[in-house]
C-alpha cells in the first residue's frame, strides 16, 4: 500500500520524501493516528496550493554545449 501512495505522489510530481515526513509527523502529533480527514494528503483531492507545497523541482537541463562535447 505504501508503494502505491508514493506512486501516486511520483505522478502528481509530488516530492515524496517531504510529504511522507510531514504526513508521518502529523500522525505522531495525533497520537500515532492518522488525521480524521486525509484529503489534505491524497494528491487528487488537493487544492492546486497544496500540491504547490510538495511540488517537485525541475532539474536544471543541462545545455547543448555539455551534450556536444
Amino acid at each position: 500500500m505504501t508503494f502505491s501512495v508514493l506512486l501516486a505522489l511520483l505522478l502528481w510530481v509530488l516530492n515524496a520524501l517531504p510529504w511522507l515526513t510531514s504526513y508521518l509527523s502529523a500522525c505522531a502529533q495525533n497520537g500515532g493516528q492518522p488525521e480524521a480527514d486525509l484529503r489534505r494528503w491524497l494528491p487528487w483531492r488537493m487544492t492546486e496550493e497544496e500540491r504547490a507545497e510538495w511540488k517537485l523541482a525541475e532539474k536544471p537541463k543541462a545545455s547543448r554545449q555539455a551534450d556536444s562535447s
